[in-house]
């Protein structure tokens, strides 16, 4: 029945193909100058113009050369839109996957006889391009990002396209055994370019969508995350505590808070130096997030030298646990400090826990008991854990604006 279909004339249709082809890699050039750290658009880039060039090929060389070389450039260029899917994921390329599906298809160009059934030499290629269509669809997922829309709609298209190309590779296949009334014609030529038209088109606009959603993701954590440490900051805390206080409220589960001190550290700063005491700050960041065993832990960095924890679903013996592992594994790094404890860096901890009966209103009160907390274990000598007590639950009033010395 497709052969009775009307076809356009094949020059006609590679123009068509070639321009609209090319002004879907005008996209990806356009939003590239804008932001040239996007590398996933140069591989998208790419993949569009290596299909058309693959496309162009079969037509410029109607004959077994044609049939040999098309097919190479359209593996390469689905292997480079793996590629794209993975630099969205922030993963570096695997430049094997663009020569080893290429390299196969030549292999079976060489064994004797391949060619004899008509259907072999597109049967092939569907059955190549599906598992690089699949390894591009994985590359997207999981993530991060809370937004996905964009990743939703590329791998629809990956779906689809995985699913066309597995059927009408298998449909081949079982027509080298048995005729299922598929003409050669309209599989080799119109087929292959209104399907790759159509999805180039379509993948333009949606991997656009792909990567400004990653982008934004990507500023947003940026904007969350403090650019010494690495841990997030003041306002990625706010957000996270608000969230959680919002779970803990409407599940009934425990909410703990732990404000973290460390000890004398002007005292450091003044002995060795800010480029010292920045260094300092790193090391404890980094076993500060060493010492939290659940990934639903979150660990802060609040202001100068104090950090936040977040501890979601944990009451206060394991909250007093998770302090006193943190303390420990400070002392453990044996940062020579004159001025504190024992000689070495250590760290203060008050820790809050909002409960039935913590009498807590919001997670701005939890945040300000935790730091009650702190307050006494520094009046207390330092090196040390307080936990907050429900008596105490109004935090000090801050001085009154009519007590303020200088200018307002």
């Amino acid at each position: 029945m497709l052969d009775r279909i009307y076809l356009p004339e094949p020059w006609t249709l590679a123009l068509t193909m070639v321009l609209v082809i090319l002004l879907t890699s005008l996209n990806y050039v356009v939003i590239w100058l804008q932001n040239r750290q996007q590398v996933a658009l140069v591989w998208m880039l790419a993949a569009s113009l290596l299909s058309t060039l693959g496309f162009v090929l079969r037509i410029a060389l109607p004959g077994p050369a044609g049939v040999v070389i098309a097919p190479v450039s359209i593996l390469v260029a689905v292997g480079c839109i793996w590629m794209g899917c993975r630099a969205v994921g922030g993963r570096g390329p695997w430049l094997p996957a663009l020569l080893i599906p290429p390299a196969l298809w030549l292999l079976l160009c060489c064994l004797p006889g391949f060619f004899t059934p008509p259907t072999a030499r597109f049967a092939a290629p569907c059955l190549l391009v599906a598992p690089l269509l699949v390894l591009a669809l994985g590359a997207l997922w999981p993530t991060g990002a809370e937004r996905r829309i964009g990743r939703w709609f590329v791998s629809a298209l990956l779906s689809i396209q995985t699913a066309i190309c597995l059927g009408w590779g298998i449909a081949q296949g079982v027509s080298m055994a048995r005729d299922l009334g598929i003409g050669t014609d309209a599989i080799d030529l119109p087929f292959s370019a209104f399907t790759l038209m159509g999805f180039n088109l379509m993948m333009s606009f949606a991997f656009v969508a792909l990567v400004k959603e990653q982008s934004d993701w990507d500023y947003m954590q940026t904007a969350q995350r403090d650019a010494l440490t690495g841990l997030g900051n003041r306002r990625r805390l706010d957000d996270s505590l608000q969230k959680a206080w919002r779970v803990s409220r409407r599940t009934g589960t425990p909410l703990a808070v732990l404000m973290i001190d460390v000890d004398h550290f002007k005292a450091y700063n003044d002995r060795y130096g800010h480029p010292a005491g920045d260094a300092c700050l790193r090391a404890i960041a980094h076993a500060l997030r060493g010492g939290l065993l659940r990934r639903t832990d979150e660990v802060s960095r609040y202001g100068g030298e104090e950090f936040a924890v977040l501890l979601a679903g944990t009451a206060d013996l394991e909250a007093r646990t998770v302090a006193e592992r943190l303390r420990l594994a400070v002392r453990e790094m044996a940062l020579p400090h004159p001025a504190g404890p024992d000689g070495i860096v250590t760290i203060s901890l008050g820790v809050a826990v909002a409960g039935a009966a913590s009498g807590l209103s919001d997670g701005a009160a939890l945040l300000q008991a935790a730091d009650q907390a702190l307050y006494r274990a520094k009046e207390a000598g330092r090196d040390r854990i307080e936990i907050f007590a429900s008596a105490s639950a109004r935090p000090p009033a801050p001085p009154s604006p009519a007590l303020r010395l200088g200018p307002v």
